[in-house]
C-alpha cells in the first residue's frame, strides 16, 4: 500500500522523491483506497490454547517449579544469574528464543505468562531442553 497520511479529512500520498512534496490523493484514487478492505486477522485464542495445553506436559510444569517456583513473575528468586521469569531466561537467550517460529515476542523482563511459555515451547523445539539440563526434570 502507499504511504499515506489523512490531514483535516484529506488522504495525502507520500511524495515519489524527496523533491516533492505530500500530494492530495485524487478522488478517485480515495475512493480505491476507501473500498480496501483489510484482511482478518485469525484470533489468537486458538494458539494461546493450543500453547497453554502444550505447556502443561510434565517436563515445562517441572522446569516452571524448578525455576521460579512455578511463578511467572520476573526476578532472581534464587539469586544465582540474571534469569527471569517462569523460565529463567537470561535475556539474550530471551531475545534469541523470543523471535523463534511460533513464540510471541515480548520484551525480558516483562513478557506475559502466555509469552514466556510460548518462548519456552519455541527454544525447545530448536534445542531440546538442554537449557534446562541442570533441573533434573524428566524428558
Amino acid at each position: 500500500m502507499l504511504p499515506a497520511l489523512v490531514v483535516s479529512g484529506a488522504l495525502l500520498l507520500a511524495p515519489h522523491s524527496p523533491s516533492k512534496g505530500w500530494e492530495v490523493a485524487s478522488p478517485r484514487t480515495q475512493a480505491f483506497l476507501a473500498s480496501l478492505r483489510p484482511l482478518p486477522t485469525p484470533p489468537l485464542v486458538s494458539l494461546d490454547a493450543s500453547i497453554e495445553q502444550q505447556v502443561q506436559a510434565p517436563i515445562f510444569r517441572c522446569i516452571r517449579y524448578r525455576e521460579n517456583t512455578n511463578s511467572y513473575a520476573w526476578g532472581w528468586p534464587r539469586g544465582t544469574g540474571d534469569g527471569g521469569g517462569a523460565y529463567q531466561f537470561e535475556p539474550q537467550t530471551w531475545t534469541y528464543a523470543s523471535q523463534l517460529p511460533g513464540a510471541l515476542g515480548g520484551l525480558w523482563g516483562s513478557a506475559s505468562p502466555i509469552q514466556q511459555d510460548a518462548a519456552a515451547l519455541a527454544l525447545s523445539r530448536v534445542q531440546g531442553f538442554r537449557a534446562w539440563i541442570s533441573d533434573g526434570c524428566p524428558g
